[in-house]
């Protein structure tokens, strides 16, 4: 499949997905990355780690806000120097720069526009063009992560597209197994 062919599909189904499965959409796209990180050492990771876990609380009660947790504005108030020491091209480093860029735009969509983003999508892909060591974007991809992924990607657009679903981080690997 080509990147394009794969963007292109993506891209006519996000507008689509239901208002309510917009935050799980979010975190099962940055699910796959956050499963990627080996170590735990980084300084930031217990961090991003707590708000991670604060969203998922958020989206499976429906209840919880997490404007005035420690560790979402902790990570809000993140600048570029934060990421400056994370090597974009070493698997572990770059899942852990996709982690803290996905969480800090949902809650900064959050926060700041009462909204959602659609882009979480390209966190996983981001990091599969890492593992691969590049993703074709005119040509075909016929390498089993991105593959997986992309596939992983429409079943559950599929779903959140056609209805409101109130799926839990117990589900936050369907469609990927």
């Amino acid at each position: 499949m080509k990147y394009t062919d794969y963007a292109s599909i993506i891209e006519k189904q996000l507008p689509q997905i239901k208002p309510e499965n917009l935050l799980f959409w979010n975190l099962w796209c940055l699910n796959y990355v956050f499963e990627k990180i080996t170590t735990k050492e980084y300084k930031y990771y217990k961090g991003f780690q707590a708000c991670f876990d604060l969203l998922w609380e958020m989206n499976d009660t429906r209840k919880i806000d997490v404007r005035h947790h420690p560790s979402v504005k902790a990570l809000l108030s993140f600048t570029d120097e934060e990421y400056e020491d994370l090597d974009d091209f070493e698997v572990n480093q770059k899942a852990i720069k996709e982690c803290l860029v996905g969480l800090e735009s949902i809650l900064k969509s959050l926060f700041e526009n009462n909204s959602l983003p659609y882009s979480s999508y390209t966190h996983p892909i981001d990091l599969i063009d890492i593992i691969v060591d590049q993703i074709h974007i005119d040509s075909e991809n016929t390498h089993p992560a991105f593959l997986t992924e992309a596939q992983a990607q429409f079943k559950m657009l599929e779903e959140i597209t056609r209805s409101v679903v109130y799926y839990t981080r117990k589900e936050c690997n369907r469609h990927r197994m």
